[in-house]
Protein backbone atom coordinates (compact mmCIF):
# COMPACT_ATOMS: atom_id res chain seq x y z
CA UNK A 1 0.00 0.00 0.00
CA UNK A 2 2.21 2.81 -1.49
CA UNK A 3 -0.35 5.37 0.38
CA UNK A 4 0.47 3.60 4.24
CA UNK A 5 4.19 3.38 3.02
CA UNK A 6 4.42 6.96 2.46
CA UNK A 7 2.35 7.76 6.12
CA UNK A 8 5.48 5.72 7.63
CA UNK A 9 8.02 7.08 6.12
CA UNK A 10 6.74 10.78 6.77
CA UNK A 11 6.19 9.69 10.71
CA UNK A 12 9.54 8.11 10.85
CA UNK A 13 11.40 10.98 9.21
CA UNK A 14 9.97 13.73 11.93
CA UNK A 15 11.01 11.34 14.94
CA UNK A 16 8.26 9.21 15.88
CA UNK A 17 9.09 5.64 16.74
CA UNK A 18 7.49 3.24 14.36
CA UNK A 19 6.69 -0.22 15.07
CA UNK A 20 4.94 -3.49 14.14
CA UNK A 21 1.33 -4.43 16.13
CA UNK A 22 1.43 -7.86 15.23
CA UNK A 23 0.74 -10.87 13.55
CA UNK A 24 -0.02 -9.90 10.04
CA UNK A 25 -3.30 -10.87 11.05
CA UNK A 26 -4.20 -9.09 13.92
CA UNK A 27 -6.97 -10.73 15.67
CA UNK A 28 -6.21 -14.24 14.41
CA UNK A 29 -2.88 -14.44 15.42
CA UNK A 30 -3.76 -12.52 19.32
CA UNK A 31 -6.44 -15.00 19.50
CA UNK A 32 -4.90 -18.17 18.85
CA UNK A 33 -0.76 -17.89 18.88
CA UNK A 34 0.43 -19.66 21.96
CA UNK A 35 3.13 -21.64 23.98
CA UNK A 36 3.02 -24.45 21.59
CA UNK A 37 2.46 -23.33 17.84
CA UNK A 38 5.20 -21.37 17.29
CA UNK A 39 6.09 -22.97 13.55
CA UNK A 40 2.55 -21.72 12.45
CA UNK A 41 2.95 -18.42 13.68
CA UNK A 42 6.17 -16.94 13.51
CA UNK A 43 5.68 -16.67 9.57
CA UNK A 44 3.46 -14.12 10.66
CA UNK A 45 5.38 -12.40 12.62
CA UNK A 46 8.06 -12.07 9.60
CA UNK A 47 5.84 -11.18 7.60
CA UNK A 48 4.34 -7.96 9.37
CA UNK A 49 8.05 -7.33 10.41
CA UNK A 50 8.86 -7.39 6.55
CA UNK A 51 6.61 -4.80 5.53
CA UNK A 52 7.61 -2.47 8.22
CA UNK A 53 11.21 -2.99 7.50
CA UNK A 54 9.98 -2.47 3.73
CA UNK A 55 7.99 0.53 4.18
CA UNK A 56 11.30 2.47 6.22
CA UNK A 57 13.76 1.36 4.58
CA UNK A 58 15.53 -0.49 7.68
CA UNK A 59 14.47 -2.28 10.56
CA UNK A 60 11.95 -1.42 12.99
CA UNK A 61 12.70 -1.93 16.69
CA UNK A 62 9.45 -1.35 18.24
CA UNK A 63 6.42 -3.95 18.74
CA UNK A 64 3.16 -4.28 20.01
CA UNK A 65 1.20 -7.80 20.32
CA UNK A 66 -2.22 -7.84 19.14
CA UNK A 67 -4.42 -8.75 22.27
CA UNK A 68 -1.18 -8.47 24.25
CA UNK A 69 -0.71 -11.66 23.40
CA UNK A 70 3.30 -12.26 24.18
CA UNK A 71 4.28 -16.14 23.86
CA UNK A 72 7.86 -16.69 25.49
CA UNK A 73 8.70 -17.71 21.34
CA UNK A 74 7.78 -14.67 20.20
CA UNK A 75 9.38 -12.86 22.67
CA UNK A 76 12.84 -14.38 21.95
CA UNK A 77 12.31 -14.14 18.40
CA UNK A 78 11.63 -10.36 18.25
CA UNK A 79 14.93 -9.63 20.84
CA UNK A 80 16.85 -11.75 18.04
CA UNK A 81 15.31 -9.38 15.36
CA UNK A 82 16.63 -6.71 17.37
CA UNK A 83 13.43 -5.26 18.50
CA UNK A 84 14.27 -3.14 21.94
CA UNK A 85 10.27 -2.20 23.40
CA UNK A 86 7.37 -4.09 23.11
CA UNK A 87 3.87 -3.55 24.80
CA UNK A 88 3.42 -6.22 27.30
CA UNK A 89 1.03 -8.04 29.14
CA UNK A 90 2.10 -9.14 32.13
CA UNK A 91 3.22 -6.68 35.15
CA UNK A 92 0.34 -4.39 34.94
CA UNK A 93 0.11 -1.09 35.86
CA UNK A 94 4.27 -0.75 35.90
CA UNK A 95 6.11 1.95 33.53
CA UNK A 96 8.61 0.36 31.10
CA UNK A 97 10.73 -2.32 32.68
CA UNK A 98 12.31 -5.74 31.63
CA UNK A 99 10.02 -8.93 31.29
CA UNK A 100 10.50 -11.51 34.23
CA UNK A 101 9.18 -14.89 34.02
CA UNK A 102 8.51 -17.18 36.56
CA UNK A 103 11.13 -14.24 38.47
CA UNK A 104 13.54 -15.12 35.96
CA UNK A 105 14.34 -12.13 33.27
CA UNK A 106 14.35 -13.62 30.16
CA UNK A 107 15.07 -11.02 27.67
CA UNK A 108 17.72 -8.88 28.90
CA UNK A 109 17.78 -6.31 25.62
CA UNK A 110 14.45 -5.82 25.39
CA UNK A 111 11.93 -3.16 27.63
CA UNK A 112 8.25 -3.97 27.93
CA UNK A 113 5.61 -1.65 28.78
CA UNK A 114 3.09 -3.00 30.66
CA UNK A 115 -0.93 -1.66 29.69
CA UNK A 116 -2.28 -0.16 32.13
CA UNK A 117 -5.87 -0.97 33.03
CA UNK A 118 -9.09 0.77 33.95
CA UNK A 119 -10.69 -2.07 36.32
CA UNK A 120 -11.08 -5.46 34.63
CA UNK A 121 -9.94 -4.07 30.79
CA UNK A 122 -6.91 -2.36 29.43
CA UNK A 123 -7.74 -0.72 26.13
CA UNK A 124 -9.65 1.91 24.93
CA UNK A 125 -11.36 -0.50 22.20
CA UNK A 126 -12.33 -3.01 25.42
CA UNK A 127 -13.83 -0.07 27.68
CA UNK A 128 -16.00 0.60 24.39
CA UNK A 129 -16.81 -3.26 23.82
CA UNK A 130 -17.67 -3.28 27.47
CA UNK A 131 -20.02 0.12 27.91
CA UNK A 132 -16.81 2.03 30.87
CA UNK A 133 -18.65 5.05 30.74
CA UNK A 134 -16.16 7.90 29.68
CA UNK A 135 -16.20 10.45 32.33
Amino acid sequence: NPTAQQLLRRLDARGHAIGSHGGWIHDYYGLNATEDNAATFRPYLLQNKNAVDSALGRPMRDYSAPQGNNPLWAMDWLEEQGVVAAYFGGHTGLGATRQYRDGVLRNPSLWVFPVTPQGTYATFEEWQDYGVPKA
